[in-house]
């Protein structure tokens, strides 16, 4: 089956399912507002529709060929890609990079990812893997480790925004060499 022709809405549904399982496991909302479903199905949900796209994106990085694609593989690149921001970045950095898209191909939000990035001087990364691939547009010429200092960064040869990130921490942060 062909997935919808709009990934937009697919997105929206399981990152706020995400956003309202986290809210509810901190305590911050009661399971009443699952309107009869249950913690225990908002969390099969995420193990199935959610967490094999972040892991395989933190495994990998962006896999080209499949970004490309426009049937399910290139949809689900676009899935895993926006979800991943949002654990590795935050919703902030999401939001941001689809508000300056100015588009609605898939290389459009790619590059308003990028965009939205650079905005900042200094990233703190959350990892959600040891190691993991994280994306820093321009990649290691325009960023420096700031911590952990033990952190091993290697760029891809082949993806020169990507970079392969090596620590136990879970947090890492880096800085734009030339500031903003």
């Amino acid at each position: 089956m062909e997935p919808e022709a709009w990934a937009n809405g697919d997105l929206g549904e399981r990152w706020f399912i995400l956003h309202i399982f986290e809210a509810i496991r901190r305590g911050e909302l009661e399971p009443a507002i699952l309107m009869g479903a249950s913690v225990e199905e908002m969390e099969a949900y995420l193990k199935r529709a959610y967490t094999p796209l972040v892991e395989r994106m933190a495994r990998e990085g962006l896999n080209p060929a499949r970004w490309r694609s426009r049937q399910r593989a290139g949809y689900e690149e676009y899935l895993a890609l926006a979800l991943y921001a949002d654990r590795l970045y935050g919703s902030e950095r999401l939001g941001r990079a689809m508000r300056i898209a100015g588009g609605v191909e898939p290389d459009d939000f790619l590059n308003g990812l990028r965009e939205s990035l650079l905005e900042r001087e200094t990233l703190t990364l959350n990892l959600p893997a040891n190691p993991c691939w994280v994306l820093l547009p321009k990649g290691l010429k325009a960023w420096r480790l700031v911590a952990p200092s033990d952190a091993r960064l290697t760029p891809d040869p082949k993806r020169p925004d990507w970079v392969r990130v090596q620590t136990p921490a879970r947090t890492l942060t880096v800085r734009q060499r030339n500031g903003l």
